[in-house]
């Protein structure tokens, strides 16, 4: 399995993961994009964001977004049901 890379907007509270570490392939009206960590395939997502369910996106779009609200405390159920529905 190959590393999945993290990156964080400049612009927005706004994250991504992608296999392009240098984040070209990720929607330029969102950027500037940040580097956050790679992810390999034997740790956890962050947030505990679904691994099976960013890996399909990426697959599908070459890159998967997603967002957190501000006031919110990381729930892994609820991040799964927003990776679900974007």
């Amino acid at each position: 399995m190959e590393s999945i890379h993290q990156f964080t907007s400049g612009s927005m509270a706004l994250g991504a993961f992608t296999r392009d570490r240098s984040a070209k392939n990720l929607p330029e009206k969102y950027g500037p994009w940040n580097f956050v960590a790679t992810i390999d395939s034997y740790q956890r997502f962050p947030f505990g964001l679904p691994r099976k369910a960013v890996e399909e996106e990426i697959a599908q779009k070459g890159y998967q977004l997603w967002r957190m609200k501000p006031t919110e405390t990381p729930n892994p159920r609820a991040a799964e049901a927003r990776v679900k529905a974007e």
